[in-house]
């Protein structure tokens, strides 16, 4: 499962703030396996995510993308707050 990473441009941003789902999480570590397809773009904080041994990085102004079936380890350095669909 590959887990695609860009920045969001200003558009996708306004999007998902109005659209997206709200989530946040404080200083954790935790493994997550995604049951859908789910994009996301990072509004605060510091992440790193390991699926499949490749580790991204989501912080502020990140598009993240995690298929359905990724299993992923979350290590949040800083509270992260984010919109998802």
């Amino acid at each position: 499962m590959t887990v695609f990473t860009r920045q969001a441009n200003e558009g996708e941003k306004t999007w998902y703030e109005k659209n997206g789902q709200y989530w946040e999480c404080g200083i954790s570590r935790f493994d997550y396996t995604y049951d859908h397809d789910e994009t996301c773009v990072v509004c605060s904080g510091l992440a790193e995510i390991t699926c499949d041994g490749r580790t991204v990085r989501l912080e502020p102004g990140v598009l993240a993308y995690f298929p359905n079936g990724a299993a992923c380890v979350w290590n949040v350095i800083q509270p992260v707050t984010k919109y998802f669909r």
